[in-house]
């Protein structure tokens, strides 16, 4: 998730979660081109050294069932929290 724009970098926030789509793109971005032997995007190759990928490859079923809910009770609780 992208947290802001700093100098044309974009900045990604900490905690985070992304598709692996989006890793596997950052990571073909920093391969190491091999006639010069430099990543073909520092930032990415950056962002890659510091980034700390957990993949799950188990999924959680979503729940059988719909709670209903009260506009009422909605309503109240987002007119205590604006107002503290």
């Amino acid at each position: 998730m992208l947290s802001g724009k700093t100098n044309g970098v974009k900045s990604y926030s900490a905690n985070t979660t992304t598709k692996l789509g989006d890793v596997e793109a950052l990571t073909k971005q920093a391969q190491v081109d091999l006639a010069t032997g430099m990543p073909g995007n520092g930032d990415a190759a950056m962002i890659l050294r510091r980034l700390k990928v957990y993949v799950f490859t188990t999924r959680v079923p979503k729940p059988a069932c719909r709670f209903e809910y009260c506009g009422r009770c909605f309503a109240q609780l987002v007119l205590q929290q604006a107002s503290s």
